[in-house]
This record gives C-alpha cells, sequence and structure tokens, in this order.
C-alpha cells in the first residue's frame, strides 16, 4: 500500500482519558500505581503531553466513535464516585471533570478534523456489535503466536490470567473495520493506550481478512514517542517509515 495514502485515525477510550487527565493530572497522584513512583509518574506525565498535543494541533483526520465518546462519559463522571464524604463534595468533584470534559468538547466542535461518528452517520453495512460477537467467538483467534506475546507481558513469567478483546475492545475493532471500508481513500489507525490492542490487532487483521476485513487500518500504541503528531506537517504519520510500519506489523 502506497504511504502516501491519507492518514486517518480513530481513537480508543483510553486516550480520551488521557486527554482529559492532561488537563488535571493531580487526579491521578493518589493511585497506588503512580504514587510514590517518580519515574511512573514522570512517565505518564509525558504521554498526556503527547496525547494533549496529538488531539489538539494535528492536521490529519481524527474519528471519535460515538461508542466511544460514550463510554468515556460513564466512566469518568460515573465510575468510581467518592461517596466517602458528603454530597457537596462529590457535585464538586463532578463539575470539576464536567469542565474539563466542556473544554474538550469545544476543542472537537471548532476542530473540522476531528469528526464524532456513529454506525447511522457512516452507513454501516453491516452491525459493528454483531461482528464484534463473530469475532471474539472465534476459537481460533487466539494463535499460539499472540498467547505467547500475552503470557510474556509485563515481568511475571508464571502469570494465570490475561484479556485480549474484553469490555468493548471488539466492537471498537469492528468500528475500525466498517469506518475504514467507507473510506477507502484513507489509512485509518487505531491510536490507543492499550498495548494488548496494540500487538493483537495485526492478528485480527491478518486473520479476519478472510471475512472481509478492511486492510486500509493499523494501529498505534500512544505511548510510543517517536510516534505523535507534528504540528504543520500534513502527514503526521509519515515518521512511520517502512521499516517501523514493518515492525508494527500494519502492512
Amino acid at each position: 500500500m502506497s504511504q502516501d495514502i491519507d492518514i486517518a485515525y480513530m481513537l480508543d477510550t483510553n486516550v480520551l482519558y488521557d486527554w482529559l487527565y492532561a488537563y488535571i493530572p493531580q487526579i491521578k497522584l493518589n493511585d497506588p500505581y503512580y504514587k510514590n513512583n517518580p519515574h511512573k509518574w514522570n512517565n505518564f506525565q509525558k504521554r498526556l503531553i503527547g496525547v494533549k498535543q496529538f488531539m489538539e494541533k494535528n492536521e490529519n483526520v481524527i474519528y471519535i466513535p460515538d461508542l466511544v465518546w460514550s463510554e468515556f462519559l460513564g466512566v469518568m463522571l460515573h465510575k468510581d464516585m467518592d461517596v466517602s464524604g458528603d454530597h457537596h463534595k462529590l457535585k464538586l468533584h463532578f463539575r470539576l471533570l464536567l469542565g474539563v470534559v466542556q473544554q474538550m468538547e469545544a476543542v472537537i466542535q471548532n476542530n473540522p478534523n476531528i469528526k464524532v461518528f456513529s454506525p447511522q452517520s457512516e452507513s454501516f453495512t453491516s452491525s459493528p456489535y454483531a461482528n464484534a460477537a463473530e469475532l471474539v467467538t472465534d476459537l481460533d483467534l487466539v494463535d499460539q503466536r499472540l498467547f505467547n506475546q500475552l503470557k510474556n507481558i509485563g515481568p511475571d513469567k508464571q502469570k494465570i490470567k490475561e484479556k485480549f478483546l474484553d469490555g468493548m475492545d471488539a466492537v471498537i475493532v469492528t468500528y475500525l473495520d466498517g469506518l475504514a471500508a467507507k473510506h477507502p481513500e484513507q489509512r485509518i489507525m487505531l491510536y490507543s493506550g492499550d498495548y494488548r490492542m496494540f500487538i493483537g490487532f495485526p492478528r485480527v487483521r491478518t486473520y479476519w481478512r478472510r471475512y472481509g476485513f478492511s486492510q486500509n487500518t493499523g494501529a498505534i500504541f500512544s505511548s510510543f514517542a517517536d510516534i505523535r503528531t507534528k504540528n504543520g506537517t500534513r502527514h503526521p504519520a509519515s515518521v512511520l517509515t517502512e521499516a517501523s510500519v514493518k515492525m508494527l506489523g500494519i502492512l
């Protein structure tokens, strides 16, 4: 596939979380994963800066599935509500989060390159939910190679459990398929902070090719510092050289 094809991006939900945290990173200070761990905290802040630049300085098209936006709102505003204090404290925190959400909405509405879409608005020819159900019930999807990759994530080599397309992940993948099918003039990259989604996507893309899965797709892990939108460039994904594209498994 020609590298001159227009690059576009479709967001995973976790990217929206990071975008919000970029405005108020202090709300994660008490997270056990980051607390008293300056190295992890610094890496977290660097990722947030990169995601904020990606969302606000990108000249390429960014697609946000309606599913992703709805999941983001539900998780940020209604999951893990702190009911240990009084109702007034809860409402103050809600207003803080809602204020940032409204800033994000303003960026989206004022940027013609950021588009929230639905299966209806893009006239999908099949239901992404039905396709996702078929995808996750395919016994052969997780082959030996993907099994080994999942097994070797992290330092624990004796791990017992892992995850792949849990929750809405499978539906997000099938949204990408439907969107790419409607835009053959673009190479649409799933931009995600989920490393498991990133390493497993090439398997989905190649294995499900027999079902007609769109090949003008790919996946980028949002924590890769050298894959970032550069303000002022027409094709920010041009940093994906042929060698790195093959390494990432998206050709």
